[in-house]
């Protein structure tokens, strides 16, 4: 027993500066004072004793609302800005005004170099491949995209965004260059979107999709495993409708040829799907 606790006590000592521990310790809480002070300290308006009172204040305030695992779990941007916020509040409270004070510029730590940017460039090019737009659309689009986004964020920004994060903030800022330049998006199409069109089975990264004669379609996953989203499909417009016993679900039919299928589900997520070489499964009985 008493190795054991020898261990887990080296192990705290040696893991990071948090032990997972619901009480802050004094390391602890010098650590992130430090931090404090370092963030206060951006502002030249403030004396040194204030920016110690502020910083000392702020440490109250997070040790108060947040337990040291808490606080440790947080990713960096929300540390920022707990800390921001704790700042703030108390700085208010004692009528120091940060806001008029000089804020020290800090020099970009990773720039866009021009390789970065054509390699953004291309990306955008190539994703708008799938709607029925010329070339000079596509790098005017582009263009606008390339020169909005990275003078919005800085190269090292963006590679700490989250996936989602990232995926969201570039769809904006696509959305804002086609109002900016009046293109209008059109779908491209090979053919008129019809139930023959799009009749076997297509495959994604996730599932597959079979939609059968007599307009019946069943759905399986990854392992070829049937799950119970079976039922009848139908196509209205430039809709894709699956109706279940239960439920329905509609697409929205963005790009088909032969061999590919793209749909934007009710969520606005984008789904490719693959034609597949033969049709494998026989319709069910429903």
């Amino acid at each position: 027993m008493k190795h054991i606790q020898l261990f887990i006590l080296f192990i705290c000592v040696n893991h990071t500066v948090f032990c997972q521990t619901s009480q802050w310790t004094k390391e602890n809480r010098s650590l992130v004072y430090s931090s404090l002070l370092k963030h206060v300290s951006q502002y030249t308006g403030t004396s040194k004793e204030q920016s110690e009172t502020i910083a000392l204040c702020a440490l109250d305030e997070i040790t108060k609302k947040y337990s040291p695992t808490e606080y440790e779990s947080k990713i960096d941007i929300e540390i920022t800005r707990i800390q921001g916020a704790a700042i703030q509040q108390c700085s208010k409270n004692m009528d120091i005004n940060l806001n008029t004070a000089v804020k020290e510029t800090k020099p970009v730590i990773e720039l866009w170099s021009k390789e970065a940017k054509n390699d953004l460039y291309q990306e955008i090019v190539s994703s708008l491949s799938d709607n029925e737009l010329t070339e000079t659309q596509k790098e005017k689009i582009a263009s606008c995209f390339v020169d909005d986004f990275t003078n919005s964020f800085t190269k090292e920004q963006v590679n700490n965004f989250l996936i989602e994060e990232l995926k969201k903030q570039k769809n904006d800022y696509l959305k804002q260059c086609f109002q900016k330049s009046g293109i209008t998006v059109s779908i491209k199409k090979e053919k008129n979107l019809s139930k023959r069109a799009i009749l076997g089975c297509w495959n994604s990264f996730t599932y597959k999709l079979c939609f059968l004669d007599g307009g019946y379609f069943e759905k399986k996953n990854d392992k070829g495993i049937f799950k119970s989203s079976e039922g009848k499909w139908f196509i209205d417009q430039e809709k894709l409708i699956l109706r279940t016993k239960k439920e329905s679900f509609e697409y929205k039919v963005l790009y088909y040829d032969d061999t590919s299928l793209k749909l934007e589900d009710a969520s606005g997520t984008l789904i490719r799907f693959t034609k597949m070489k033969e049709l494998s499964i026989k319709p069910s009985k429903l």
